[in-house]
């Protein structure tokens, strides 16, 4: 939900920032997020995974702007 809200308050001031990131610690969340982000009319989405030790996270970033 606290995502979801995010991608919405973002794609209603797109120009607010160039990027916009989030934590993203299940990988079982991605593909709804995607379709939000898709949604959203979100340009580029982009998942960086991120390791420590033997716990997975991932930051999830995406722009409404053309580079």
């Amino acid at each position: 939900g606290f995502l979801r809200r995010m991608i919405a308050e973002s794609a209603g001031r797109p120009g607010l920032c160039r990027w916009f990131t989030a934590l993203v610690s299940q990988s079982a969340h991605l593909p709804r997020l995607f379709r939000t982000l898709e949604d959203a009319n979100a340009v580029d989405v982009q998942t960086l995974e991120m390791v420590h030790g033997q716990k997975k996270s991932r930051i999830l970033a995406w722009t409404f702007t053309r580079s």
